[in-house]
């Protein structure tokens, strides 16, 4: 058999053969082998999803960090343009430029060098060229990309944004 999830469709057609006296015989299943491979293949998708969700969760925290030090630097910056009339929401819109023209380089070169990375963690469990990075899976590591980062730019920019000109400028010294 080639799919062992068929098992007994393909007994109940073989019972349908005719010639055959099924008084006489018995046809036993024995798909213990795969049924644990199965149960294994299952732990380990299920700690694979895990370690997503962990790597994920920690890398927006990093990025978010990254971009408050960020937002941080350029406090002066933001209180210069708050004071000349600029509004919040401009200052705000800057960030997300800037951090997406670099999203717009970073993504894409991501997902040239995970084809790379993909088929050689595919190589370290005997499965040389089955792991496929496909357009699909970019744009779902994009969209979930870009939601990280306007999210931990929105995260970084609160303590900044929420103070008035007056008091980001007068904390400078």
């Amino acid at each position: 058999m080639e799919d062992p999830e068929q098992l007994e469709s393909t007994i109940q057609e073989a019972q349908k053969l005719g010639g055959i006296n099924w008084t006489n015989y018995d046809i036993k299943t024995n798909d213990k082998v795969y049924k644990r491979a199965a149960g294994s293949m299952s732990n380990i998708s299920t700690l694979i999803q895990t370690l997503i969700f962990v790597i994920v969760a920690i890398s927006a925290g990093i990025v978010t960090l990254i971009l408050s030090l960020w937002v941080k630097s350029r406090i002066k910056e933001t209180g210069v343009l708050l004071a000349s009339g600029v509004t919040k929401a401009s200052v705000l819109f800057q960030h997300f430029l800037e951090v997406g023209m670099i999203a717009l380089i970073g993504f894409p070169l991501a997902y040239f060098c995970s084809g790379a990375i993909a088929g050689a963690a595919g190589g370290l469990f005997g499965k040389t060229g089955a792991v496929i990075v496909t357009g699909q899976h970019f744009g779902l590591v994009c969209g979930f990309g870009a939601l990280i980062l306007v999210l931990a730019i929105l995260i970084s920019c609160i303590p900044t944004l929420r103070l008035k000109p007056k008091e980001i400028l007068s904390k400078m010294g």
